[in-house]
């Protein structure tokens, strides 16, 4: 499945990962009444503001089938405050699960860690619910190590964060390609 940047015209459709993907996976751990709250035209009018005022030193790619469909995204850039004691930040991998189990995972951290690297981030860094373990697999495949917690609110429910951390951008990038090299799918 090919990656590419988005344009302005992949609004909705990343809006539309967004609450499907969250929904997906996170149907059972996050509260109904949230996931059922999420808006694809606020999701999209999010999505046409980064667009229209993109941030310095942020990267979005998209994985697309051979059609063309968007089926997920990646986002990175500078640490999002100090938690991670890292400079460069992981923000999101969101995939349908109809693309997951074919590489495109690893795919999406591989351009991440290319991003950071071009922007000279040293150390890299994101944030995973703890009760989502299949995320939490791939990352320790990936070499990353859970060093920090954090409570957050999704809906009136507090959810306990990990904060996985790789040491250098370089090792992770190392990493992806390793797996990417060895693994059927990621």
């Amino acid at each position: 499945m090919p990656l590419r940047p988005p344009n302005p015209t992949d609004a909705a459709a990343l809006a539309k990962i967004h609450i499907q993907a969250w929904r997906e996976t996170y149907t059972g751990i996050m509260p109904r009444a949230f996931l059922d709250g999420l808006s694809l035209e606020q999701g999209t009018a999010t999505w046409l503001e980064r667009f229209n005022n993109p941030l310095a030193r942020q990267t979005t790619v998209v994985a697309t089938t051979e059609n063309g469909e968007v089926v997920g995204f990646a986002t990175s850039g500078p640490a999002r405050n100090g938690e991670l004691l890292t400079d460069g930040e992981v923000f999101a991998v969101n995939l349908l699960q109809k693309a997951k189990r074919q590489k495109l995972g690893a795919q999406l951290m591989l351009a991440m860690s290319n991003s950071l690297l071009a922007f000279e981030f040293d150390k890299v860094g994101l944030w995973v619910l703890e009760q989502n373990i299949p995320a939490r697999a791939f990352y320790d495949r990936l070499g990353g190590r859970p060093l920090a917690t954090a409570f957050r609110d999704f809906g009136g429910q507090q959810l306990l964060e990990l904060g996985y951390v790789w040491p250098t951008v370089h090792e992770l990038k190392r990493s992806v390609e390793t797996l990417l090299r060895s693994s059927p799918s990621s």
